[in-house]
C-alpha cells in the first residue's frame, strides 16, 4: 500500500508564504505557457529569492546553479524538503 498522503505534502504557496521558505529546498510543478504538448515541468532547488506583490516570480537555484524564476501563479504545487526549519 502507498503511503498515505497528507495535505501539506503539496500544496501552492502565496508569495509571503515563499518569503518564508527562502534557502528551502523545495520540489515543484509548474505551466509551460509556450508548448501545448508538455503543459507542465517540474524543478528542483533551492528557493533563493522572492518578487514583489506587481512582480510575482520566486526564483529557484537548481543543483547545476542555474537560476530559474517562475511565477507563483503557474506553480501547481510545491513541496518543501525536510530540513532545517526557520
Amino acid at each position: 500500500m502507498p503511503p498515505r498522503r497528507n495535505e501539506a505534502s503539496s500544496t501552492k504557496f502565496s508569495l509571503e508564504e515563499w518569503r518564508g521558505h527562502l534557502g528551502r529546498k523545495v520540489s515543484l510543478r509548474y505551466k509551460l505557457r509556450d508548448d501545448p504538448k508538455y503543459p507542465f515541468t517540474e524543478l528542483v532547488g533551492v528557493v533563493q529569492s522572492v518578487g514583489h506583490e506587481d512582480d510575482g516570480r520566486v526564483t529557484i537555484i537548481d543543483r547545476n546553479g542555474r537560476s530559474h524564476q517562475v511565477k507563483v501563479d503557474d506553480v501547481v504545487g510545491a513541496k518543501l524538503f525536510p530540513g532545517a526549519e526557520r
